[in-house]
């Protein structure tokens, strides 16, 4: 009986890593074959600043220290632009990070 819940562990676990797998393929798959320009678009100072820094390598509490920012505003902001589509967002392990959907 314990080699199967085992078992079952694993194949959760395996599932879940292959779901964040498939996941982070689409997004990149998506960053491949539809690169927008952001020219023209109506943004912010901070909503340019962001775009820039989101390269799957910040956290927003991260770019919330580094530019000396509430991390409350940097995630208004960020929600701002997810709902613009211009970012996504990744969950790797505990943190989330972002990256940009267009250039």
């Amino acid at each position: 009986m314990t080699d199967r819940k085992s078992l079952n562990s694993f194949e959760r676990l395996m599932r879940d890593k292959l779901d964040q797998f498939i996941e982070r393929l689409s997004i990149l798959v998506e960053l491949l074959t539809h690169p927008l320009n952001i020219e023209g678009l109506r943004l912010g100072r901070l909503e340019r600043i962001l775009l820039e820094l989101y390269n799957l390598k910040h956290t927003a509490n991260g770019i919330a220290k580094k530019l000396g920012k509430t991390s409350s505003h940097v995630h208004k902001t960020l929600s701002g632009l997810h709902d613009k589509n211009l970012i996504k967002s990744l969950k790797i392990g505990d943190k989330t990070y972002y990256i940009r959907t267009r250039r």
